[in-house]
């Protein structure tokens, strides 16, 4: 017979076996003896902006891109978050590629399934290619011409074979990436299937068709874009909530179809995403500080340092950098037509303006430190394509004084300004830089830049517009020079849309004007050059020649400044968009949050 002493001390032993797997360190209020993830609690992250929209088709936002990509809707592969190889998503392998490099054979994994118990098939994908080629729908996928044709196996619905009209080094993962949607939601009535490829590509003749008139009216009707119980795809989750300005929550699916798989590019462990929308930066650091919000990214790098300083924050939240495909630079207008005077024709100004931002000052005052400088067009992180060998333009006052007195350009009246004759008329050097309205850094770094120019007698006036105004500017060459930003991928680099001579007959991103046969021809060989070593060669001409043409100011790529509450884990930076994986995150048990409190209630 136990006695009570002995019965009370065999009780204390088998609770505290039990409590085995929960704090680990008493001292660390956020640590755990759980090694490997499950399914359970919230996960909070903070968005600037709502999503504009949750079309994948459509969207132009980062905040909708994080809800679509992976969460709402999967591609058939995907970057890997640290290798950036492309690796199956709803694919069972990698392609097959043919010989010519114009057919790609993909198989769709037994197990993927919509919503409904239906199988994905290769038709899905078509259905979903063929809503980009509908004019009258307008998608933001309208590129993917290149694709003549789909062909889906009869016998194995889902292998299917697409057939391109042209080798294009981006085509596998443009294809590989689209974000595919239920043939049986979004074309539920079965219009597209009366229509091939080939007719929907005749935009005037499909123009004039009721029928995609109609299935147009009807995709883009707002259910689609935003409404719970319409807006469905293959990802782990689904939209339970949107309330404008406020919040937009998905609810993990109980039986997802890549449950079963042991695919760590499939898993998704938190039970509900809530994106919180609040407009002002300040007033998220208060909620984050207040425990209300698990994750805030983008943060300012003034607010991010101030954050590395607070002792109390850093107790609870790990503070992360994260690189991005990014970079900045300042466009001069090489072509002004009569819109704008002809500084920029010349070689030497252009190399003088250059060597007058001082960029590592504005990285240390402005970015505190969490950016590095850019010799070029393409980031360092794309080891396979960047020219190492270019160096970084020096902060030169003197050297740009001496371009400019090259390039005849003195100070005739004494008032500090250079002059000089431009088509029988004196000018003095007086240039205006725009940048985004709203953008604090842009216009300081263009207040430091023009007060350094200054003192080499270059006048810069800097202006902010609003996006819309810019972008009016930007079309119709209305600029001397732009503060711009650009955003790419893992995929290789293309440059036609920045620096070939049809983007700027055409409207495109090349407001410079810049072009010259040659790089226009090194442009067209490595789009379709499919040999990693020759393409190398040609990209590394490629950015010495640009460069060395001097079309841009090359600033620098700045950091995604991030911040996660300790309790999270399985956060690991990427620099893949937008530099973290949140349906990977894991909380574990003795550490849940929500789900608890939602217990209690």
């Amino acid at each position: 017979m136990k006695t009570p002493l002995l019965s009370f001390l065999l009780l204390f032993l088998t609770v505290c076996i039990g409590c085995q797997g929960s704090e680990s360190n008493p001292s660390d209020p956020f640590s755990s003896d759980q090694q490997h993830p499950t399914q359970n609690d919230w996960i909070v992250v903070h968005q600037l902006h709502d999503p504009d929209q949750l079309l994948p088709t459509h969207y132009a936002s980062v905040a909708s891109e994080i809800i679509c990509t992976q969460l709402l809707f999967q591609p058939l592969q995907y970057f890997h978050p640290q290798t950036l190889e492309l690796i199956p998503v709803l694919a069972t392998t990698k392609p097959v590629v043919s010989p010519d490099g114009l057919k790609f054979t993909f198989q769709i994994r037994k197990e993927a399934k919509w919503d409904n118990g239906k199988l994905i098939t290769g038709q899905d994908f078509l259905t979903t290619l063929k809503i980009t080629r509908v004019p009258q729908v307008g998608s933001r996928l309208a590129l993917y011409l290149f694709i003549e044709k789909v062909i889906v196996n009869p016998k194995n619905p889902q292998e299917f074979t697409i057939i391109c009209k042209e080798k294009g080094i981006n085509n596998l993962s443009w294809i590989s990436t689209i974000l595919i949607l239920p043939a049986y939601i979004y074309d539920s009535k079965g219009i597209l299937e009366g229509f091939s490829l080939t007719e929907l590509s005749n935009t005037k003749e499909a123009e004039k068709s009721q029928a995609l008139s109609d299935f147009a009216k009807e995709f883009l009707s707002e259910k689609y874009k935003r409404e719970p119980g319409s807006v469905i795809g293959s990802g782990p989750y689904h939209l339970a909530e949107w309330v404008t300005g406020e919040k937009v929550v998905l609810d993990r699916k109980k039986d997802w179809w890549a449950d079963s798989l042991q695919d760590s590019m499939l898993q998704a462990w938190p039970k509900k995403l809530i994106f919180k929308t609040i407009n002002d930066l300040n007033t998220a650091i208060l909620e984050l500080k207040a425990g209300n919000i698990d994750l805030i990214y983008g943060v300012k790098p003034n607010i991010f340092k101030e954050l590395t300083q607070n002792q109390e924050l850093k107790k609870q939240f790990e503070l992360k950098e994260s690189d991005m495909f990014v970079m900045s630079f300042i466009g001069m207008n090489m072509k002004p037509g009569s819109k704008r005077k002809p500084f920029f024709t010349d070689i030497k100004v252009r190399q003088a303006m250059a060597h007058l931002l001082d960029m590592d000052k504005a990285i240390n005052q402005f970015i505190f430190g969490y950016a590095r400088r850019i010799n070029g067009p393409i980031p360092a992180l794309k080891t396979g394509e960047f020219n190492p060998s270019i160096p970084l333009v020096k902060f030169d006052i003197a050297q740009a004084r001496k371009l400019l007195a090259e390039a005849g350009w003195e100070d005739t009246n004494g008032n500090g300004i250079l002059d000089k004759m431009i088509q029988g008329k004196r000018e003095e050097l007086e240039v205006e830089l725009a940048y985004g309205n709203g953008v604090e850094v842009r216009k300081n770094i263009g207040l430091m830049y023009a007060e350094d120019a200054r003192k080499a007698g270059v006048k810069i006036k800097v202006t902010g517009y609003e996006p819309s105004v810019l972008e009016e500017k930007r079309i119709s060459r209305d600029l001397d020079m732009l503060y711009s930003i650009i955003a790419s991928s893992p995929e290789p680099t293309d440059l036609k849309d920045l620096f070939h001579t049809e983007s700027w007959v055409s409207g495109g991103f090349n407001y410079m004007g810049f072009s010259t046969s040659k790089t226009d021809s090194l442009i067209e060989a490595a789009r379709v050059e499919m040999d990693p070593m020759r393409r190398k060669g040609m990209m590394d001409s490629l950015q010495s020649l640009i460069v060395a043409e001097t079309p841009c100011i090359w600033m620098m790529s700045s950091k995604n400044l991030i911040a996660v509450h300790k309790r999270i884990k399985g956060f690991v930076p990427t620099v893949v968009r937008p530099n973290f994986y949140v349906q990977q995150f894991w909380v574990p048990e003795n550490l849940t949050r929500y789900e608890k409190s939602e217990k209690k209630d």
